[in-house]
């Protein structure tokens, strides 16, 4: 199999510390792509020129990391990361649910933010915020929902790591304290250290 990922893609590194957590690191090569500049056979990996992406075997491919995440994980009986059945596993994917929707609202953000004063919107801007702030104190109330190690704390890490390095100047942890508590010891798990980002 071939995952076809951004480093700084939190959408990616959420599959990647997947991969880390079942143990199937070897079993995955990574190719590292930047989609803005993918020539237009790209398209027949995803065709939505977006990644993480992940190509099975020849003519199989799954894309939408929450797609990719769950074929992993049904590719290994007996793992605890996504529950089988029952209130859990609508639990842990609802917290994916979440993480990926703040992600969703802090991407756009950014680019907006880089592109020239005159031409950025403030108005966009503060519903985006807006958006991820309220991710954020519904994640503080459901703190007790990350314990273990499960699809919805995975990408709740992936987020919150993603915050720190595209956001370091907005101190979220001041207004979260229970989920910065939670970040601080998740954070320590090898799946999220060997998944960082190289460099800024």
């Amino acid at each position: 199999m071939q995952l076809y990922y951004s480093e700084f893609s939190p959408y990616s590194r959420k599959v990647r510390m997947v991969l880390v957590e079942l143990g199937m690191q070897d079993a995955v090569s990574l190719q590292p792509i930047a989609v803005r500049q993918a020539d237009p056979g790209f398209a027949a990996v995803n065709p939505l020129f977006r990644i993480p992406a992940l190509v099975v075997r020849e003519g199989f491919t799954l894309f939408d990391s929450p797609v990719i995440a769950e074929y992993l994980i049904a590719s290994k009986p007996g793992q605890n990361i996504l529950p089988a059945s029952g209130e859990p596993r609508f639990i842990a994917l609802r917290l994916q649910a979440v993480a990926d929707g703040i992600i969703d609202a802090l991407i756009p953000r950014r680019n907006e933010s880089l592109r020239p004063v005159e031409r950025q919107s403030p108005e966009d801007m503060v519903l985006w915020k807006r958006s991820s702030d309220a991710g954020l104190d519904w994640l503080e109330g459901q703190v007790a929902s990350l314990d273990g190690v499960h699809i919805g704390a995975i990408a709740v890490a992936a987020t919150l790591g993603y915050l720190d390095i595209r956001f370091p100047h907005e101190d979220w942890r001041a207004a979260h304290p229970k989920l910065a508590a939670w970040f601080a010891v998740f954070s320590q798990r090898p799946s999220f250290k060997s998944t960082a980002p190289a460099s800024n």
